[in-house]
């Protein structure tokens, strides 16, 4: 009978441990997330235990920054609510908003979670808030460009797009951008162009669109980085030429003067506006610059053999 009761008491032990070890194993948090939005000016919190809900007593995070002794403390929820999308799924998240926004600097965020027995679990983690800097436009290249990809830069303020007499010929265009936040900050850069000053041949039948044109195509996609820079080029996914295509004279080719509008979007700051007129020129037009470009573009009209 001793032997008997020994052993229903081992047995009943042995499930009371092995209960008890559960429940610390279930005192566990997984996937502490922390994201601040600059521009809405919220922060959001989220976190996974497998802790059943019955034994929690509050699931929090606290935050103070670095050079400050004030402390904050958010109370997140499983409840599907205030930033929480499924309730009682063990992921426990909130989303609080800020009047005037944080600081910049760095904070510490440490996630707790209490059972209802008192104990509790925690885990620290930090995250910066940087100041953020508006984009500068280091410079605007320009490109002639033939069919292989070959061909000269030019200055649009000193030397005009010479366009040739029979064969396309292509305009490259590159956009250097200076962000001191790194080039994820960057939106996009686009342009639009207006040709109101341009003309072509009378049986070419031509009149050119009044303002500015833009179409969703017209943007330019980042292509390298230097030490302090990034570069960005018109070549995108729907633009499988070395630039923009110029038909010659022979097909109407358009002369004058068009103007190219960039507008570099920055996720923190309004946008930067450049205006960049460009001549567009046909031999014959006294204009020729006969020190560039090379035999199928030689204006022998105005540079002699």
């Amino acid at each position: 009978m001793k032997i008997k009761l020994l052993l229903i008491f081992i047995f009943q032990f042995a499930c009371i441990m092995e209960i008890k070890d559960h429940n610390n194993d279930a005192m566990v948090i997984s996937n502490f997330n922390v994201e601040y939005d600059q521009i809405m000016n919220e922060i959001f919190f989220q976190l996974t235990t497998p802790l059943n809900h019955d034994l929690i007593e509050r699931v929090y995070v606290k935050m103070i920054k670095d050079d400050l002794s004030n402390e904050l403390v958010f109370t997140l929820n499983d409840l599907g609510t205030s930033g929480d999308i499924i309730a009682s799924n063990g992921i426990f998240s909130g989303i609080f908003s800020f009047q005037e926004g944080l600081s910049f600097g760095k904070y510490e965020v440490e996630a707790i979670i209490e059972n209802i027995s008192g104990e509790y679990i925690s885990e620290v983690t930090t995250f910066s808030i940087e100041e953020q800097f508006p984009p500068e436009i280091m410079s605007i290249k320009f490109w002639k460009k033939n069919k292989q990809g070959q061909g000269y830069e030019f200055d649009p303020e000193t030397t005009e797009f010479q366009i040739n007499d029979d064969d396309s010929s292509y305009l490259d265009i590159q956009v250097e951008i200076k962000d001191l936040n790194g080039k994820n900050d960057i939106d996009f850069i686009r342009y639009q162009i207006n040709v109101e000053g341009m003309s072509a041949a009378d049986s070419c039948d031509y009149v050119p669109e009044s303002g500015f044109q833009s179409y969703v195509q017209w943007y330019l996609d980042f292509q390298s980085t230097t030490d302090s820079t990034f570069i960005f080029d018109i070549n995108n996914q729907f633009l499988a030429e070395p630039g923009i295509p110029i038909k010659p004279i022979t097909s109407c080719g358009k002369t004058g003067v068009s103007i190219f509008k960039f507008i570099v979007s920055d996720y923190f700051h309004d946008a930067i506006v450049v205006e960049v007129p460009l001549a567009f020129i046909k031999c014959g037009d006294n204009l020729w610059d006969c020190n560039v470009g090379d035999e199928s573009n030689y204006c022998i009209q105005e540079c002699s053999e």
